[in-house]
This record gives C-alpha cells, structure tokens and sequence, in this order.
C-alpha cells in the first residue's frame, strides 16, 4: 500500500478546548502517515471562541491554521479549502468528532484496495449531549445489501464518517452549498454515480452535537426539503426509502413546532401510504393510550397513598396513646382540642 497524503481538515466552530484537543490528538495518533493537518477557524474574530482556538494550536507548530468568514456554510468552507489542498485523500471533521486510532489506517486500505472507489464510509458513535445521560445512537446500523443510491445518504449522517479522493470531489463541483447537515449524504449519491462508494458498518469514529447547537433540528429540516427536491426522482423509484422520509421529515416539523407543514405532510404521506400511514397512527394512539392510563395509574395510586396517610394521621390524633402522659409529673392540667373524641383509661 503506497502511503499517499491524507488531509485533515477539522472545521472549528463554538468549540470547547476539551473537544478540540481531543479531537487533535486523536489525529496526531492515527496510526497511518502521511497526515497533513489543517484547522479551520470558523468563528467571529476576536470572539472567545477563536482566541480560545488560537491559544489551543500555539503548542502545535505543525498543524496549519486558517481563518474564515464565520458566515460560510460548512460546504463552502470545504469547497474553498479544496482549492488548497495537495495529496490524494480527504476527511472533513468538526471540532467535536472524534477518530480510533486506526480510522485513518482503514479507510486507506479500502480505498487502495479498490481504486475505482471515490469514497470510503464507516460506521461509528453519535452522542446528543444536549439530551439527559447524552443519548448515543449508531451512525450505521447494519450494512444493506445491494445499496441503492438513497441508501447511502441514511447511513453517511457526519463528515467524520467519510475519507473522499481529493480529484473525484473536484472533477464534479464540490460540495453543495446549499446543504449543511447533508452535505455528505448529498455528496456520496453523485459520487455514487460514476464511482464506487464503500461502505462498512465497522464503529470507527465518536460524533457528538453539543448545546451549542440549538437549531441542529431547524436546520435538519431545512436541508431535508432541499435534498428532496433535488433527488426527487430517486424517491420516486425507492418506496421505502420515501416512506422513510416522511416520518423523519413528519418528525422534525413537530420537533420544530411547524403545525402546518407538520399536517401538510402527514396529509401527503396519507395519500402516498393509506394502509401503513393508518396502521403506524393506530401504533401512536394505542402508545399514548398506554402512556395516559399508565400516567393516570400512577396519579391515583400517589393521591390514594396520600389520603391513607392523612387518615392514619388524624386517626393517632383522635386516639391518644394511653402512655402520653400518664407518667408525666409535672403536668397539672391540660386543655383537650375539640377534635378528640376518646379518651382511654389510664392516659393520666
């Protein structure tokens, strides 16, 4: 295997240090060489976050740092730093991502192995950090096979999942600059085209979105009606893959609480899929009916428990124990409440 360069380019923005350098060193110990670093600076001057960056990168004189303008999208960063890259390979990784110490070393292997191969795409970790205990899903579940051309964008969801060949990404235009969050996705279905893109589920890389990502959904949103439209026909083909965009698209409209295009939606998927449409509404009725008598249970079963113990209580007060003061001698008189109804032998 001939050792080619193989270009990192970490895109920083509202980083922590934490992240950043774990995401560094992850790199400086990959065990293939070459690797040439580049780091992005895609925050605003002078802001916190890019000082902090700047001081970060001081202890590490072989890493090339570049400033932007934080208003690019993250493909048109990526379509500028195209223009200034030597060498044979790729990977776009943000400042939260994460490789295994031999994520670089496998992608090279595969993408040798098969060199009419434009891409090379694994598996890994997704961790929402905004979410309590930092919920973590796989990024590829299983490996599908055959692969149909919409079956890529499901399973490429991060930049870190994916090493590209620099010369395929220039020869068809770069990266679409009107997606975000699917750029990649976008991405390996015009490669797909007239190259190879491999998959393999081996968990090879951590990805994480922290809560400086407010909007991730929002804009989740957006890219999804644009990727639509731009790749309508394949939906139209792939049944199921359009089923499966519907639900997330339904999903992401309630998340974002866009009622309206939430309805308009569910409408649309109705009258494309009536009988399965019906069976998943008949699924989620059925779940909050569970989830509201299961809800209600436990009210009545909190409210019974509170009314035995208010019971119990004003039952000790209107029975007053026989040894209350019966061995007090201090005692000369008392004033009994009106609400004690017995008094027992022996209690004075």
């Amino acid at each position: 295997m001939s050792n080619s360069l193989l270009n990192i380019v970490i895109i920083a923005k509202m980083n922590t240090s934490l992240n950043f350098l774990a995401t560094l060193e992850a790199i400086l110990n990959q065990d293939y060489q070459p690797i040439k670093i580049v780091v992005v600076d895609a925050n605003e001057e002078n802001s916190l976050y890019s000082i902090g960056l700047q001081e970060d990168l001081s202890s590490y004189l072989e890493v090339e740092y570049i400033k932007l303008d934080p208003s690019f999208s993250m493909a048109k960063i990526r379509n500028h730093i195209l223009d200034y890259l030597d060498g044979e390979y790729v990977a776009f990784l943000t400042a939260n991502d994460n490789w295994m110490k031999e994520t670089a070393l496998s992608h090279i292997k595969l993408l040798t192995k098969h060199p009419e191969a434009a891409a090379s795409c694994m598996g890994g970790i997704l961790i929402d950090e905004r979410k309590r205990n930092h919920y973590m899903k796989p990024l590829i579940e299983k490996e599908d096979k055959p692969l149909s051309k919409l079956d890529l964008y499901k399973m490429i969801k991060r930049s870190a999942q994916v090493v590209y060949k620099i010369k395929a990404l220039k020869l068809i235009g770069g990266f679409d600059e009107e997606l975000d969050n699917l750029c990649d996705g976008d991405m390996v279905i015009r490669l797909s085209y007239k190259y190879k893109v491999i998959i393999y589920a081996k968990s090879l890389c951590e990805c994480r979105i922290t809560e400086a990502f407010l909007d991730y959904e929002l804009r989740l949103y957006l890219d999804y009606k644009k990727f639509y439209m731009k790749h309508m026909n394949l939906f139209i083909v792939n049944k199921k893959v359009q089923e499966e965009f519907y639900h997330k698209i339904i999903y992401l409209t309630r998340k974002n609480y866009m009622w309206l295009d939430y309805l308009l939606y569910l409408a649309i998927n109705f009258v494309k899929h009536p009988i399965k449409t019906t069976g998943h509404a008949c699924n989620y009725i059925t779940k909050l009916l569970k989830n509201i008598i299961s809800s209600l249970r436990m009210k009545f079963s909190v409210i019974n428990e509170t009314v035995k113990i208010k019971l119990n209580k004003l039952k000790s007060n209107n029975n007053l124990s026989n040894q209350m003061y019966v061995y007090s001698q201090n005692i000369r008189n008392i004033v009994i409440p009106e609400y004690i109804r017995t008094i027992k032998k022996g209690m004075f």
